[in-house]
């Protein structure tokens, strides 16, 4: 996919920049919270990749909000990151039920799924993720960092930009008269690096 280059001031440049590296996107940012004790112990615990310390904190809120599916897809992603993949599918298939539309558990079970060696499904949660994709693109973002590696040639060929770079240009590109166009294409974006890197 190509795109007419705009000029774009130093100052803009530095301001979407700036932009970007304020919305990293770091654990808790932009999280739905729940009111039990555990919760932001459990998030603590993912930030420092204490994974054994979050499945007992998530499982205590799991207990006491079952219906919480945000609960339940960061216990299945404590889960993952502490190999037990089974317990992990398990929960993240509750979150998916609860929510249909989560973002964070789509990514996560596909990742779960690559994990597992099973690409046929991780694909499958790709593709919804390509419908559900919003105007942040943070799911486009996280297959575009995973996918670098592979992207090498052709950033080294300046056929694409850096992680970095990229999501500048989306901050950029959220700020600007093409925002209104932009949901779609972050899903045209994710189908394309997809097919790409997967």
């Amino acid at each position: 996919m190509t795109r007419a280059r705009r000029r774009r001031t130093p100052a803009a440049l530095a301001l979407a920049a700036l932009l970007a590296a304020g919305t990293a996107g770091a654990v808790g940012d932009d999280l739905r919270t729940s009111q039990h004790p555990d919760w932001e112990p459990g998030l603590e615990a993912i930030r420092s990749k204490e994974w054994s310390v979050a499945v007992e904190h998530f499982r205590a809120v799991v207990r006491n909000e079952p219906d919480n599916a945000d609960a339940h897809n960061w216990l299945a992603y404590a889960y993952r990151n502490r190999r037990d993949l089974a317990l992990a599918f398990e929960h993240y298939r509750v979150a998916l039920r609860l929510d249909p539309r989560h973002r964070g558990a789509h990514e996560y079970i596909g990742e779960a799924y690559l994990a597992a060696g099973d690409k046929a499904r991780a694909r499958e949660h790709l593709a919804i993720l390509a419908t559900l994709c919003n105007r942040d693109c943070d799911e486009y973002l996280a297959l575009y960092r995973d996918c670098e590696p592979k992207l090498a040639g052709e950033i080294a060929a300046g056929n694409r930009r850096a992680y970095r770079a990229e999501r500048a240009r989306l901050v950029y590109l959220k700020s600007s008269d093409e925002a209104p166009a932009l949901p779609s294409a972050c899903g045209d974006m994710l189908r394309e690096l997809e097919q790409v890197c997967r």
